[in-house]
């Protein structure tokens, strides 16, 4: 991720939430301008459709739950225990009325008549996984912050 990777992230982030709230969009960002862009579709939901953040930290969960998303995570046990922790710390505190969050959390289950034959399929499919998820970074020369760098383990 480039050095002000996060800081891009943040604002596309209020960007594409201010999008789904207006008729005509007008940013004047850090990082993005943009001055009368007609936004033709609006949401059924209001004021958007849910939103499911990504966290990999305990300060990315606070930004999910300060915005009011819903969050997943894909980290280990230990870690997620602690991303979860601070996601509803913060939810409680910032998020009073509104409706219970959903979160997640993401695992690989490949089921098959015999592990042997369930470890064969999860290889090939995991390895395509990662290098879907690691292209843009390894493009910029750098690893994304994942928790699932287990790929030595599937070779």
């Amino acid at each position: 991720m480039p050095r002000n990777g996060k800081q891009i992230y943040a604002e596309r982030l209020d960007l594409v939430l201010k999008a789904f709230t207006v008729k005509t969009l007008n940013w004047n960002g850090r990082y993005d301008r943009f001055e009368n862009v007609p936004m033709e579709i609006e949401p059924f939901q209001k004021p958007h459709p849910p939103l499911w953040y990504g966290a990999h930290s305990p300060a990315s969960a606070e930004r999910a739950a300060r915005k009011g998303l819903n969050m997943v995570t894909n980290d280990m046990p230990a870690s997620a225990r602690a991303i979860i922790a601070r996601y509803r710390e913060v939810w409680d505190e910032t998020q009073k009325s509104a409706a219970p969050p959903k979160m997640g959390i993401v695992r690989f289950i490949v089921v098959a008549d015999t592990d042997a034959k369930a470890l064969t399929i999860a290889r090939r499919a995991y390895l395509r996984w990662c290098a879907s998820f690691t292209y843009l970074s390894e493009m910029n020369g750098t690893l994304p912050d994942s928790p699932l760098r287990v790929e030595s383990s599937m070779h």
